[in-house]
């Protein structure tokens, strides 16, 4: 239904209400303009929903999990799900942390993905560190027709 619904309408938005991550093959299949995670945002998810498809606000929020392509994707797919008993044998190595050590090819959307109606630009202004901590100072500015915050990430790999 969505593949033919995205053939014939030039934007097609698909709503996931769910608990969790789901398989996402179909979307590559499928070709939606655009995929929404809504997870259960419970009585008010509905209106918050509705206001940022209709543009009345603007969809700032980032991804805190890595989505795979394939449910088949993940390493604990294979040993989660039978009858009598579950196997936790991914050790570390669980969302995020297997998707950008081992498998970066089987990413759809990566840890921390989002858009925006707006475009950012960031730029470092400040950048401190010493042996026990560091220290940014980032200036962010909308560049955009619309309203909306973007979200500062930033990534440490300590030795």
């Amino acid at each position: 239904m969505i593949r033919t619904v995205s053939r014939h309408f030039t934007r097609t938005a698909v709503l996931l209400n769910v608990g969790n991550i789901i398989d996402m093959k179909w979307v590559e299949t499928c070709k939606p303009s655009a995929v929404l995670y809504v997870w259960q945002g419970g009585m008010e998810g509905g209106s918050g929903v509705a206001d940022v498809l209709a543009g009345r606000v603007n969809p700032c929020g980032r991804l805190s999990d890595t989505i795979a392509r394939s449910i088949e994707d993940y390493p604990s797919s294979s040993c989660f799900g039978d009858q009598y008993r579950n196997f936790y044998t991914e050790d570390i190595y669980v969302g995020y942390r297997y998707f950008e050590t081992t498998a970066k090819d089987k990413v759809l959307y990566p840890f921390g993905f989002g858009l925006s109606y707006t475009h950012f630009s960031m730029e470092t202004l400040e950048f401190e560190e010493d042996s026990d901590s560091v220290s940014l100072k980032i200036a962010v500015a909308n560049e955009g027709e619309f309203p909306g915050r973007q979200v500062v990430q930033v990534y440490v790999n300590p030795p």
